[in-house]
């Protein structure tokens, strides 16, 4: 990943995302680390708090537990960084994971979900073998995110099909949204079948 590819790719990323990687910046700062590892981003994913119940569900630890494991394991830096800090090339490749991800799922943007599974498909990072050494199912943390973001589509759907079941709205309206959604459903396919 170029340097200039991360600014462009910020327009990918939700705002939860965006924060995660705010937080994990802070967290490299904490440790006077002069880089953002995968371990920060675990810790920006943990306090964002969007990913938590996938989080709980594998029962990864809460964030004093792993600020320990990562004293113990990178230790902390003499004294604080001077200048802009930047990602370790393990930590981009959790982003074009993320990346892939989100492309897998059709999605424009880069949620905290894919970047928690493109954090754990980073196997060889210091926020995976954190999470190996508390007994954490990486397979089964993967599953949990692809979940919930399945969970989140089909609450779109059942929010869908509930609005043109109301008989609140018009039959004009309705005409339009199915026009705005037939669009929507013609772009995707054509930008699948250009990714192809």
């Amino acid at each position: 990943m170029s340097e200039a590819e991360p600014r462009s790719l910020e327009n990918h990323l939700t705002n939860s995302t965006r924060r995660v990687l705010v937080l994990a910046q802070e967290e490299a700062l904490l440790f006077n680390h002069n880089h953002i590892g995968t371990e920060h981003i675990l810790l920006g994913l943990i306090r964002e708090g969007s990913v938590e119940r996938v989080l709980a569900n594998c029962n990864v630890p809460d964030l004093s537990k792993v600020r320990y494991a990562i004293r113990f394991i990178e230790g902390e830096g003499d004294q604080a960084p001077t200048g802009e800090i930047g990602l370790t090339p393990r930590a981009k490749k959790i982003i074009e994971h993320a990346r892939d991800a989100a492309k897998r799922d059709d999605e424009r943007q880069i949620s905290t979900t894919h970047l928690l599974e493109g954090m754990v498909r980073e196997d060889d990072g210091t926020a995976v073998r954190i999470l190996i050494s508390f007994d954490v199912d990486l397979d089964k943390l993967r599953r949990e995110s692809q979940k919930i973001r399945s969970q989140k589509h089909e609450e779109v759907l059942k929010r869908t099909a509930a609005f043109f079941e109301d008989p609140e709205v018009d039959e004009q309206t309705k005409d339009g949204i199915k026009l705005i959604l037939e669009n929507l459903i013609n772009l995707a396919i054509k930008r699948k079948s250009s990714l192809s």
